[in-house]
């Protein structure tokens, strides 16, 4: 299993489970098996360009997205070109991920999860006030760690600022 190949899976998994969606309703919703979507999200398997467009429709993502985190960098340029009028992807889908990478208990990351989705929805000027504050508590000024709260806070606040990876 190479890196791009588990960000890959990664992916598919963060956006999985912003869905909802188990591995087995995955599956089905993109005419796979579940062995395939855990082979994809373990990293695995790539998954061929057929299997990642349906993947992609099942996760409500364009094609491309799939596909150019997958390797197949023409087909994702061949289907980007055609994806003009496509919705763009819920922001929300990489919270999941960035969340896991926090060094907490589950336990934490599950409800931290669940205070950024509620606070994402309800975007007041308020809860983006409360954020900063917390933000402030756990950081020191001069901490290097300081800047980890950016991708988070775009992600939650201003989405439409947050390119989406290339990984």
């Amino acid at each position: 299993m190479n890196n791009a190949q588990s960000l890959h899976g990664q992916y598919i998994r963060a956006r999985r489970e912003a869905l909802g969606l188990t591995q087995s309703d995955l599956a089905r919703a993109a005419r796979l098996t579940p062995a395939m979507i855990s082979r994809l999200e373990a990293g695995q398997r790539r998954g061929r360009p057929p299997a990642l467009r349906a993947l992609a429709e099942a996760l409500r993502v364009p094609p491309a997205a799939l596909l150019e985190r997958a390797g197949y960098t023409a087909e994702a340029q061949y289907w980007r070109e055609r994806e003009v009028d496509h919705e763009r992807p819920d922001p929300l889908a990489r919270l999941p991920y960035a969340v896991s990478l926090l060094p907490c208990r589950p336990a934490v990351q599950a409800a931290l999860r669940t205070l950024l989705t509620e606070l994402a929805r309800d975007q007041d000027q308020a809860f983006r006030e409360r954020f900063e504050q917390a933000v402030t508590r756990v950081t020191k000024p001069a901490e290097p760690d300081a800047s980890r709260f950016e991708l988070l806070r775009d992600l939650i606040f201003e989405p439409e600022r947050v390119p989406p990876t290339s990984s």
